[in-house]
């Protein structure tokens, strides 16, 4: 299977460390939603590691 520059590993990657090809660090999407996400977890201790 190749790569069909869907975009979808680029959305779901948990670092953050994948982007479009092309992209540089100013043009990168910002997603807004995680950072409250993890803060929302850390201080309601849903994880166990």
């Amino acid at each position: 299977p190749s790569c069909t520059s869907c975009g979808k590993c680029v959305q779901v990657c948990p670092t953050g460390a994948l982007t479009n090809q092309g992209m540089t660090v100013a043009e990168m999407e910002k997603e807004h939603d995680f950072l409250p996400w993890i803060l929302g977890g850390r201080t309601k201790h849903e994880w166990n590691w």
